[in-house]
């Protein structure tokens, strides 16, 4: 084994400078456990990791506002 890791491992600070961007791709934004999730993630990630929303079905849009507040853009 060399001293070196697989790319794969590269801690994920490699792209130092840039940011980094999401798209997270649900059926609506009903407080439901996937959708509670991604607004506890939204509150505590990291300044330089932004993602966006998108939802389908346009009158499940209970979790607008909350995204909203924590500077998350839903389409």
């Amino acid at each position: 084994m060399s001293g070196t890791a697989p790319a794969r491992y590269l801690p994920t600070r490699a792209w130092q400078g840039e940011q980094m961007r999401g798209l997270h791709e649900l059926k609506g934004l009903e407080p439901g456990g996937a959708e509670r999730l991604l607004v506890s993630l939204a509150q505590v990630r990291e300044p330089d990791l932004s993602f966006d929303v998108a939802y389908v079905l346009p009158h499940k849009e209970q979790l607008v506002p909350e995204l909203a507040a924590v500077g998350v853009s839903t389409h």
